[in-house]
């Protein structure tokens, strides 16, 4: 769950109501609760919002995760299925970062691709992309 779902009091109400009738499994990051209690200081007391998060915390005692960086994240669903991950990336470069307009080739995608990947996330992700198995299935 994001913090701009739990800051509003009728839908967090609704959707920890569906969480606890065991309709899906709820997970939040203490950065999510921090942004959460951050919003709710300007319309609930300091002691109101800590029962609010004590209630939450007894309510769903496995909801607290360890938040993942994007480039953690990212580089687990590239290397989960480099193929896969290939054509969707592929495919996503070219039709909403190039709007349409092939470059000289897929290998040409690829490099852009590992490049951004190089300047935003890092080099391990950049090196996955970069991988020949990458573009392998891309047609």
């Amino acid at each position: 769950m994001d913090a701009n779902v739990l800051v509003r009091a009728r839908l967090r109400d609704v959707l920890l109501t569906l969480a606890e009738a065991e309709l899906y499994e709820v997970r939040w990051s203490a950065g999510v609760l921090n942004e959460m209690n951050r919003h709710l200081s300007e319309v609930m007391s300091v002691s109101s919002r800590k029962s609010l998060c004590r209630a939450m915390a007894r309510a769903f005692p496995d909801a607290l995760v360890e938040a993942q960086s994007a480039s953690v994240f990212i580089a687990f669903a590239i290397d989960s299925d480099l193929a896969r991950a290939g054509c969707a990336m592929v495919d996503m470069a070219a039709r909403r970062w190039l709007g349409g307009a092939a470059p000289a080739g897929i290998k040409e995608i690829q490099d852009r691709l590992a490049g951004w990947a190089h300047r935003e996330l890092g080099s391990v992700v950049a090196d996955l992309i970069a991988r020949e198995e990458f573009i392998r299935h891309v047609e």
